[in-house]
Formats: C-alpha cells, structure tokens, sequence
C-alpha cells in the first residue's frame, strides 16, 4: 500500500483515495455507506520490538483502519498463527537463508 512511508507517510490521503474509490463503487450517500468495505491492518513484530510496532500502528495506519470502521493489530508472534508445518518450512528457511 502506498502512503505508509514512515514519519513521512500520509495516510489521510491514503485514506481519501479509498473513500473516493468506495463512493465510485457502491456510492456516496448514508446508506451506502453501511456497505463500504473496512480496511484492517496487522503488523508484524520481531521479539522485543512490539513498542515499534504498535507505534508503526497508530502513526501509520490508524487514520486508515479507524476511517474505514476497521481494526488495527500487531502480531508479536506469528508462529502461535502458523501450522507445524508452516512452522518447519520457516526453521528450515531461516537456517538456509540466514544473513547474520
């Protein structure tokens, strides 16, 4: 998604091209409205970095996901999301693919 960017990010701009979108596709009026789309964000953390994350969240993304009546999260811990298996590719992947 474009407009994230950092500090410099603006995500009320993103968030005006999705409500001119929305207004093409399903209309403008109030009633129409109750049918746009909601946008929910997740952000990844890496151990110990969840403060960044939930700053990424709110400086980033909160205009975004509060102006489209969605939500915002960060997942501190993707393997409590993934499968045995998912979890096994990622152990494998990172040993042969380690940069450290």
């Amino acid at each position: 998604m474009g407009g994230g960017g950092g500090n410099s990010g603006q995500p009320e701009k993103v968030l005006e091209s999705y409500k001119k979108m929305f207004a093409e596709i399903y209309g403008s009026d109030k009633v129409s409205r109750k049918s746009w789309p909601t946008i929910n964000v997740v952000v990844l953390s890496h151990a110990g970095k969840e403060v960044q994350a939930e700053g990424v969240l709110n400086r980033q993304f909160y205009p975004i996901w509060k102006g489209t009546r969605g939500d915002g999260s960060v997942i501190r811990d993707i393997t409590d999301y993934m499968t045995d298996e998912e979890q096994d590719l990622m152990k494998k992947y990172r040993t042969e693919y380690r940069t450290e």
